[in-house]
């Protein structure tokens, strides 16, 4: 802003008195005008405020990629928690089941069966090979209520009184065996031959899909030993399972049920063809009675 100010009142300024006596204004009014300050600019960063700066999120990213276990810090490592179950817990348990049942694929209940993957033989050629073999598995079938098992009647010839017939089976490619006993069939005594009959099961862990059972037969005399095999094959018995579908039964109750509270499409398209049909009828009929009556006229 201006300023008034005089020769006198600068002290110690011999340049300014002299230009003032220069031009004669002693004792006269100066007014000093200041120059007008620039206007301030921002300071840019130096290259040590950028290295800081980079330091600084260096050492941010390094500490968030710290590791560092519970041990180091003299806490545990495992940390056990033990819950009490409410009374209300046990007494829901039973309807927490239901609901999950809603949800729960029904696969169905599995049903086992037994195919044997030999034939045996009947009538004249079972006779045939029981004088040449001495021993011939007659028949083999499913046990009722017990699906898992199998029945079977082997026929031996008779050579010697004493005899004994066991079945040796296996469940794991012969790496073990069990040899069963066979029965006598009592009053199956024909003259020349006699029979014996035996049950075999499958048992775990072999009862999967696809698990094979394997025997053959031994006959114990006093003249000696004779085995069946099914001519060096083995009697072969497979295991199959498989699931019942209810989906068939739970898509027939949805269909009665929707029967029940709507009628399907093709009933109410009949419906309305009929009674388009009955007034189309009317109409005609109606139109023909016009026409006569106005030809009457």
């Amino acid at each position: 802003f201006p300023t008034r100010i005089s020769t006198e009142s600068i002290f110690g300024s011999r340049y300014l008195t002299h230009f003032f006596q220069i031009f004669s204004i002693d004792d006269t009014d100066v007014r000093l005008i200041p120059r007008c300050s620039p206007v301030p600019r921002k300071r840019g960063s130096s290259i040590a405020d950028e290295t800081e700066e980079y330091l600084r999120i260096q050492r941010a990213l390094s500490e968030g990629k710290r590791v560092s276990f519970a041990d180091t810090t003299g806490r545990d490592l495992v940390d056990v928690k033990e819950f009490t179950a409410f009374d209300s817990d046990e007494e829901d348990g039973g309807k927490w089941e239901e609901e999950q049942a809603k949800y729960r694929l029904s696969q169905g209940e599995p049903v086992f069966h037994v195919q044997p993957e030999f034939s045996v033989r009947s009538g004249g050629d079972l006779l045939q090979a029981v004088r040449k073999n001495k021993v011939e598995v007659e028949n083999i079938s499913v046990v009722e209520d017990e699906p898992l098992a199998v029945s079977g009647v082997i026929r031996v010839l008779n050579i010697s009184f004493n005899k004994a017939v066991y079945v040796r089976c296996t469940m794991d490619s012969w790496s073990s065996y069990y040899d069963h006993p066979a029965d006598y069939v009592q009053g199956s005594h024909d003259g020349d031959t006699d029979q014996f009959c035996f049950k075999l099961c499958f048992a775990s862990p072999y009862t999967t899909h696809g698990s094979r059972m394997e025997f053959v037969v031994r006959y114990e005399t006093s003249e000696g030993d004779y085995w069946a095999n099914n001519s060096n094959m083995n009697y072969v018995l497979t295991l199959l399972l498989s699931y019942e579908d209810k989906s068939s039964e739970t898509h027939t109750e949805l269909r009665d049920v929707r029967s029940i509270l709507k009628p399907p499409k093709t009933h109410r398209y009949k419906s309305r063809v009929s009674v388009f049909s009955i007034f189309s009828a009317l109409q005609q009929s109606w139109n023909s009675q016009i026409s006569t009556e106005l030809k009457v006229k």
